[in-house]
């Protein structure tokens, strides 16, 4: 397929050509069309036998010839048949008898003569591999036969197919099918008009949207879990739950992406601030400081944090505030900014006092950062050796992680081995844990 598009348009960019090689799936023809779209409406420019994009070209349009030529084929049905393909269509690129049985209403017998038929005319293929966790699931031949019969459904028979499919999958009560029931709950909402409808379908919407971010990560699969709370945060209107998901969407972004983790942290905190919530500014002033420590950027939350210390004085010894007080005093320490140790001193008093355990390891692992920071290494390793027990007797995982990486920093001067026993410690906690971003961490810096 590349040799015939390199053949056909030269110099063709790379991010087109992935985009129609996906599109075409394999079919020549359609990369040919395609082709000639793009070169008809201007998009692609020859210039000295090099093909050069014009605008955007990311999103490649399926071009009206194809269609037409999809279309033709799929009016060659009956109409039951189309209409069963069309029901298909809603399910996704592949699908399953029952779940097409529990959409469209079709018995059994006729439903699987349908889909032989289907096969036959090369509209679907059938999973026949006796390995396959797949077996028995009917896939679309081509992404574009699907593509065009679902845009042959009105939006009203979209969202009665959508919300069909939804009340299928959740009717089956299986954690492994989140994912997909939101989608279909999603689908019926962006399809149905507004109103007491649309307003109760976004509705349910939202709970299989966090239901399948809470699933997705407690399987390690956090940038899912963040696409999830994100799109829960556009079917939702009401400001403390739209900064609820942001904020929650940031804490799964942390591992791996701290760019976006700052983005809806730096979001939250506005809602939060509009809706004078002094705990959900100090939750989310901690979660800004922590993607400024992931980003390796702690002296650009210097003002952030102190300005939402202040903010939240009312709360001061309230846990929510105490953590940030923490986080603010991590920074100085990282920063070698003699506060911290008095900021230090009174987040331990505040911890003592609330029974906070978290709070009170925290405290101590930023009390040996910041002795450290200052030129004193004998104090660091025996508070940061006294807190190891305190983490793992609590199952506090990230505070370990810190300890033990800190810990393996103030070791290396006197004993090199002992360090290098600690950072395979904590890189093995890491992955043990699916925490994949503090694997980085012990490769060197502090966290």
């Amino acid at each position: 397929m590349r040799a015939l598009l390199n053949g056909l348009a030269p110099g063709l960019p790379e991010q087109v050509r992935a985009t129609i090689v996906r599109r075409a799936d394999g079919m020549p023809l359609y990369a040919v069309e395609m082709i000639r779209m793009l070169v008809s409406g201007g998009n692609l420019v020859e210039r000295d036998g090099i093909y050069v994009p014009v605008g955007d070209v990311s999103a490649v349009p399926v071009p009206e010839t194809l269609t037409a030529l999809i279309a033709a084929r799929l009016d060659g049905l009956q109409p039951p048949e189309r209409a069963v393909l069309q029901d298909a269509a809603v399910l996704g690129q592949s699908f399953t008898v029952p779940a097409l049985g529990a959409v469209s209403g079709t018995d059994e017998v006729p439903l699987t003569e349908m889909l032989a038929n289907f096969v036959r005319r090369e509209l679907l293929t059938v999973n026949l591999d006796p390995r396959s966790p797949e077996r028995g699931q009917y896939s679309f031949v081509q992404a574009l036969i699907r593509e065009v019969a679902y845009n042959q459904l009105s939006r009203n028979e979209r969202k009665t197919r959508h919300l069909a499919a939804a009340r299928w999958f959740e009717s089956l009560g299986e954690d492994e099918l989140a994912s997909a029931l939101a989608a279909h709950y999603a689908a019926a909402y962006h399809n149905a008009p507004r109103g007491p409808e649309a307003d109760a379908l976004a509705s349910q919407a939202r709970i299989a949207l966090r239901g399948a971010a809470v699933r997705a990560a407690s399987l390690g699969s956090h940038q899912q879990a963040v696409a999830f709370f994100r799109q829960a945060v556009d079917l939702t209107e009401d400001p403390a739950e739209r900064a609820d998901l942001l904020l929650r969407a940031a804490a799964e972004a942390a591992d791996q992406t701290p760019d976006i983790e700052l983005e809806l942290a730096s979001q939250a905190i506005e809602l939060y601030r509009e809706a004078g919530d002094l705990h959900g500014v100090a939750r989310s002033a901690t979660e800004l400081a922590l993607a400024y420590q992931n980003l390796w950027r702690p002296a650009e939350g210097v003002p952030l944090l102190e300005q939402a210390v202040r903010e939240t004085a009312a709360i001061e010894e309230e846990p929510d505030a105490v953590r940030l007080q923490s986080e603010l005093a991590r920074t100085y320490a990282n920063l070698h900014d003699p506060r911290a140790l008095d900021l230090i001193d009174t987040v331990l008093g505040r911890a003592e006092a609330l029974g906070n355990v978290q709070l009170i390891a925290e405290g101590l692992i930023n009390r040996g950062l910041a002795l450290g920071r200052s030129g004193r290494y004998h104090e660091p390793v025996a508070l940061l050796r006294g807190v190891l027990p305190l983490t793992r007797a609590h199952g506090l995982v990230l505070s370990e992680m810190r300890a033990i990486n800190n810990l393996s920093v103030f070791e290396f001067e006197d004993d090199p081995n002992e360090a290098l026993n600690l950072v395979a410690q904590g890189a093995e906690l890491s992955r043990r844990t699916g925490n994949l971003g503090a694997l980085s961490y012990f490769r060197g810096g502090t966290i």
